[in-house]
């Protein structure tokens, strides 16, 4: 998930669906290793015993953190502007934070 600020569209957009989908394969697979189970156990009671996130909710929480961060800057910082600005990104992390 590294540099998920950066790719990350949200669950609405068409080109990220995928790399979540695949993302999810490997914290499904996480879940399986750290608990034990097997294959066939339910995905959502493997989740909450393993304490892992689904990868769209984990995703979602990077951009907004990603978001915070850069409004926790001092005033006057060009890195702070990114949010809301007129960019890709600056409209993604200014929905992010509503």
């Amino acid at each position: 998930m590294i540099g998920a600020e950066q790719w990350w569209k949200g669950e609405e957009a068409g080109g990220t669906v995928s790399q979540a989908k695949e993302l999810q394969l490997l914290v499904n697979q996480q879940a399986r290793v750290t608990t034990g189970t097997f294959r066939t156990t339910n995905l959502g009671a493997l989740l909450i015993k393993s304490g892992l996130r689904p990868a769209t909710n984990q995703l979602e929480n990077r951009l907004h953190r990603f978001g915070l961060r850069l409004l926790s800057l001092p005033q006057g910082e060009k890195a702070r502007d990114v949010v809301g600005a007129d960019t890709n990104i600056g409209k993604r992390l200014a929905t992010a934070l509503k």
